[in-house]
């Protein structure tokens, strides 16, 4: 890991034109660090892009630099590096890096991210499981720069930070996160303004759809695991994108005896994306690496088709599978 981040210190340094990519779908660490790195590469007279496949969600706007953001990039432009951030699976991250053929024109491709599984599709990569966010290493890697920190960049790698450890609520909070959050004050981040852009700024139809959302609660007959459904009929009634979902999953988990909850989302026609968490008792994202997805170990995901019957049968075998498996301590 020291030898990789030397190397990509040493290739940003050489580097003139650079791509930040953030994931698509994004959520506040992706796009957060993302817009960190960039406005830290132009700050030092690099020529930064930042690329995001999906639109800004409006709760994002209120990141320093998302003006910055596009959704594409021109088919014949070269990059010397593109920065990968907050996913180790190219089909994350859409657009150039899923284009095969055209690959050397991004350069010197360098993944820095925090999730335990992923593709070794990058020619430098900085993972690291121990860290909570993204965030943090991308702070970590600016302090190698002679980049002055401002209220900017601090901004989006504390929101980063505590949105990844739900405000330090999450089992991944850390001595090591809540310093880099502190220090991120030292520099005008004020906690309360970031809270309350990212926890107090719903409207109406956000609580309408949450309402409507918890009304399909199941929970097994084991009173372990819980599972919310959203259909294409419920996000069409309520017109509601898929970010204005964040967090449903997280209502099943806080209930008492809860190991284990989902979310089934219905993104087009018997397609969905399902949401795991865990309490800790299960690895989550060693099911999830089981239908082609991954995360952590107490939050993680994956796509499957079928009908909701189908996708919500296999889940709740699996669950049911691993936690009679954890009953007779296996």
């Amino acid at each position: 890991m020291i030898d990789d981040l030397r190397k990509a210190v040493d290739v940003v340094r050489a580097a003139n034109r650079i791509l930040c990519i953030s994931h698509i779908n994004p959520d506040i660490d992706t796009l957060g660090s993302s817009l960190a790195m960039h406005l830290a590469m132009t700050k030092m007279g690099k020529d930064s892009t930042i690329l995001n496949v999906s639109s800004v969600p409006p709760t994002m706007k209120f990141l320093p630099g998302v003006e910055n953001v596009v959704s594409r990039i021109h088919p014949r432009r070269k990059f010397d590096v593109t920065i990968a951030l907050d996913s180790g699976n190219t089909d994350r991250f859409q657009g150039p890096l899923m284009e095969k053929e055209k690959l050397g024109r991004l350069g010197t491709i360098i993944k820095i991210d925090h999730h335990k599984l992923g593709e070794d599709f990058a020619d430098i990569d900085l993972t690291d499981t121990q860290r909570a966010s993204t965030g943090e290493l991308v702070y970590e890697f600016l302090k190698h720069y002679p980049v002055e920190m401002d209220l900017d960049i601090a901004t989006n790698i504390y929101s980063a930070i505590v949105s990844d450890t739900g405000f330090f609520c999450y089992s991944n909070s850390n001595a090591s996160a809540m310093r880099d959050a502190s220090e991120m004050m030292q520099y005008g981040v004020k906690p309360w303004e970031i809270a309350s852009h990212i926890n107090e700024n719903k409207t109406v139809n956000d609580i309408n759809i949450l309402a409507d959302t918890l009304g399909t609660l199941k929970i097994s007959e084991c009173g372990r695991f819980a599972t919310l459904i959203v259909t294409k009929e419920l996000k069409e009634k309520h017109q509601a994108e898929n970010y204005m979902l964040e967090g449903f999953v997280n209502y099943p988990r806080s209930i008492n005896g809860i190991e284990v909850s989902a979310m089934l989302r219905e993104d087009s026609e018997d397609r969905w994306k399902v949401s795991l968490r865990s309490k800790g008792s299960i690895d989550v994202a060693k099911l999830s690496v089981k239908m082609g997805g991954g995360g952590h170990a107490n939050a993680a995901g994956y796509q499957m088709e079928g009908s909701c019957k189908k996708v919500a049968g296999r889940l709740e075998r699996m669950v049911m599978t691993r936690l009679a498996k954890l009953d007779k301590g296996k």
